[in-house]
This record gives C-alpha cells, sequence and structure tokens, in this order.
C-alpha cells in the first residue's frame, strides 16, 4: 500500500516525505508516483508547510523506478535503439518544478536513475558521505526524461552533464559536492537532523518572499523569455507586487529586502523612517490585482530587465498620531496603475530577480 512505503509527517511548518521500501532499495512503483505526485501538490497548497524534506529509509534515496509487472518492462531490458515510451509529463519531476514552496533532498543513501533526477528536481540537495548518485539509465536501456536530462547541464555545463548522462556515470558525494550538484555533505547519522535545521531555517522566513524568488529564479533559468517565462514571471512578479505593496505600508522591509535594489531599499527605508518620524499611519488593505501585463524585456549585456504594469484595487490612507486622516480614504476602494521595472545580473551568484524602478 502507497501509504506504508511513502511515509507522510508535518512539523513546525516543514513537510516531510519518505520512501519506506528499504527491502527494495526505495525503488518507486507505479502507485507511489501518482502518490508522491498527490503529496507534492498538498504540501505546496497547505498554508502551515514552509518547506518540504524528501529523503528514504535504510542505505537507499531511491533506486529508480519498480516497473516490474509493467507493460513496459519487456522494453526496457532491449538493447535496440528504438527508446521505451514511458509518458513522465505528469510524473514528479514535472511536480516538483513548479512548486512554490521550496524542496530539499536529504540523500540518506544512493539515488540512481528516476531517483537521481529526483533529487535533481529538488532546490537543495544535501548528501551522506557514504551516497551516490548514478545516471543509470543509459546503462539499463532507458531514454529517461523524468527531468534530469534538462537539469543537469544547467546545474555543471554541457560536456560535463552530457558524460555523466552518456557513460551512466556514477558520482560520490565528494565529486557531486565539487561539481556543485549539492550543497552539503554530512556524516551519515546527521542527515535528518541537517536536513530539518535547513528546512527550519527557510520556514521562519517570510512564505511569500520565498514564494516570489523562487518563482524568480525559475523564470530566471530561461533567458529566452518566451510565451511559458512570461507567464511565469508574471506569477512571480505579482505576488512580489503585493508583498511589496503591504509590507512597505506596514513598515516591515525585511521580508522584502531580498527583492529590492540597493537605490530602491534606501528610498523605502528612508519614506518609513520620515513616516515613523512625524507619528504617521499607514493604513492599506490590499484588494487585488486586476491586471498585470509586461510592457517590456530586453537585455543588456549580461542583465535583463522587464518591466510590468500593474493595475490593482487598494484602500489607503495616511493618518496622523490623532488618527487625523491626512490622505486617502480609508473607506474607499482606488484603482492604482504602477509600472515597475526588475532586473536580474546573470553574472550575479544571487539567483533573485530585484525591484529596480517603481516609476519605469
Amino acid at each position: 500500500m502507497t501509504d506504508d512505503v511513502i511515509l507522510y509527517t508535518v512539523e513546525n511548518n516543514v513537510a516531510t516525505i519518505t520512501f519506506n521500501r528499504p527491502e527494495n532499495q526505495n525503488t518507486i512503483s507505479g502507485p507511489m508516483l501518482s502518490k508522491l505526485s498527490e503529496l507534492l501538490i498538498e504540501s505546496d497548497a497547505a498554508e502551515e508547510v514552509r518547506a518540504i524534506v524528501i529523503t528514504g529509509t535504510g542505505k537507499f534515496f531511491c533506486a529508480g523506478l519498480d516497473l516490474r509487472g509493467s507493460d513496459i518492462t519487456e522494453n526496457l531490458t532491449k538493447q535496440e535503439k528504438k527508446p521505451a515510451n514511458i509518458d513522465l509529463r505528469n510524473t514528479p519531476p514535472t511536480v516538483l518544478h513548479n512548486l512554490d514552496t521550496p524542496t530539499i533532498a536529504a540523500i540518506n543513501g544512493s539515488a540512481a536513475g528516476y531517483g537521481m533526477d529526483l533529487a535533481l528536481g529538488c532546490d537543495i540537495r544535501i548528501m551522506t558521505d557514504g551516497a551516490k548518485l548514478a545516471a543509470a539509465f543509459t546503462s539499463r536501456g532507458v531514454v529517461p526524461e523524468s527531468g534530469g536530462t534538462w537539469i543537469l547541464p544547467r546545474l555543471i555545463g554541457w560536456s560535463k552533464a552530457s558524460e555523466i548522462i552518456f557513460t551512466g556515470k556514477t558520482l560520490t558525494a565528494q565529486e557531486s559536492e565539487e561539481m556543485g550538484l549539492i550543497s552539503k555533505v554530512v556524516n551519515n547519522n546527521e542527515i535528518y537532523e541537517e536536513a530539518a535545521a535547513l528546512a527550519s531555517k527557510i520556514a521562519k522566513n517570510a512564505p511569500l518572499a520565498v514564494q516570489v524568488s523562487k518563482r524568480m529564479m525559475r523564470m530566471g533559468l530561461n533567458e529566452n523569455f518566451d510565451d511559458a517565462a512570461k507567464e511565469e514571471f508574471l506569477k512571480g512578479a505579482k505576488i512580489a507586487y503585493e508583498t511589496i505593496i503591504t509590507d512597505f505600508a506596514s513598515g516591515n522591509l525585511k521580508n522584502i529586502k531580498m527583492l529590492l535594489d540597493k537605490k530602491i531599499y534606501t528610498q523605502f527605508s528612508e519614506a518609513v523612517n520620515e513616516r515613523t518620524e512625524k507619528g504617521h499611519i499607514s493604513e492599506t488593505t490590499f484588494i487585488g490585482i486586476n491586471s498585470a501585463k509586461i510592457q517590456k524585456h530586453e537585455k543588456k549585456e549580461n542583465v535583463l530587465e522587464v518591466t510590468v504594469e500593474f493595475v490593482s484595487e487598494i484602500i489607503s490612507s495616511l493618518k496622523d498620531k490623532e488618527k487625523n486622516i491626512l490622505s486617502g480614504d480609508p473607506k474607499k476602494i482606488k484603482t492604482v496603475q504602477d509600472c515597475w521595472k526588475f532586473s536580474k545580473d546573470i553574472r550575479s551568484s544571487s539567483p533573485n530577480w530585484l525591484l529596480i524602478d517603481t516609476q519605469a
């Protein structure tokens, strides 16, 4: 039963998904694929979940797919050039890529084939010193499409990725860390504690700001900025817009600092400080965004810039110490039009898009 072979818990705003088939090296059966996707989607939708940890029991993280009894098993063992036809478009790797909640792979043991791709699909990976990553598809006669062929070249470059994928190479934890495939190597008995501690740090941050950052990073993977990338960018931009508007109004700049260029952050800080010194109180209720359209996008050498026009509805007023209204109307919804410019330096180690202009 999938309820037994995939364990699920939520504690301290962290969801933990654990593969629990140690006797089968935590290989994933067909029913488990559906259950894993369901749990990922459920976690992403749950307000109390701010980070997701994926791990395994025993000596393996996940040794790949368990296709025994499948009608494609015979094709997988044939030494033919015709690939096995496996439709994985709606399975966990795709779901993982589209999640807004940060994911951590706690690689407690070896991860092979599909298991390696699941780990690569997570945002952060930590690994025990005795674990290994094995790109075992070609050596097993399987043409992969569980995400690894898309992710791996973006992580380590085309040449190294080609060598690993074409040869079915197995990587040690140390090699994986040197290549940048994982963030950290830990002792075997520390993997769960390390993952929980890292997830806890993420969970303590402002959830909307974290989600926006992840969406912006995901969009940044596609420099061509096609229709799909534009749509993905706008999803993140709308969250960023609402978060910045509401947190600026409340004077809470800590939550949005990661989304602001230094110049904008300084301007916002000065405005909040002036408001505080005068004893003024800003009251803002964000009703919603009517529309968000990309007006312009361009690449200037190594810098990507995107200008977005937002039309939103808010209730806003500014009051003095005695609660007298200085401006705005606390009972009236007004339509606001803003044109903001976001920027990302593709050479920077920071993955974030930053707001650089509020009057573009």
